[in-house]
């Protein structure tokens, strides 16, 4: 017997990456185009690995991801967070985001009706369960889940996935930094 698994669309719009400066401008060598294709590098080097609970799950790809964006060594794997922080319990999961929100306190709500590359989403039932990454292409999410890690379309599974929170990091620009190339 198969199992009929319903989706239902984010209920916020993609849209194209925007770059706002820090207040002092933002570098001549920085573009949307930019960020968005280190973006996707950061995000396919991990496409089609196994999802592992503890080392390839939504936490620390999220999580490494981001750091490599900004071109530093991984926040989360510093001893903050300890191998077995999931977010299987709401206990576990409320201190899991409060201490990803610590460790990037660049990352903010978003506001509105539309989520931009790099931004991250926060999805659940009652509390955070899972965390995915918008891609740059159009309505893509990018996520660790049970199975693999890789790209999926703009959709939540019905049951499982109410979207609870987004955040975006209000210095993006970062993320272009010459630094950041290898």
């Amino acid at each position: 017997m198969h199992q009929v698994v319903r989706y239902r669309k984010v209920p916020r719009r993609w849209a194209a990456l925007t770059v706002t400066g820090n207040g002092s401008g933002i570098p001549d060598h920085v573009s949307s185009t930019m960020i968005e294709k280190r973006l996707y590098k950061a995000l396919a080097k991990w496409e089609g690995l196994d999802y592992l609970s503890g080392e390839r799950d939504c936490i620390r790809y999220m999580t490494s991801v981001i750091d490599e964006l900004y071109g530093k060594g991984a926040r989360a794997a510093q001893g903050t967070l300890p191998l077995d922080t999931d977010m299987h319990s709401e206990r576990g999961a409320r201190w899991a985001m409060k201490t990803i929100l610590k460790l990037y306190p660049e990352a903010e709500p978003v506001r509105g009706a539309t989520l931009e590359p790099g931004d991250i989403i926060a999805v659940g039932v009652k509390w955070v369960r899972h965390v995915m990454i918008v891609g740059p292409q159009e309505n893509t999410l990018w996520q660790a889940s049970q199975g693999s890690i890789g790209k999926t379309g703009w959709g939540l599974i019905h049951e499982a996935q109410n979207f609870l929170h987004a955040y975006r990091f209000k210095d993006r620009h970062l993320w272009g930094a010459p630094w950041t190339y290898a």
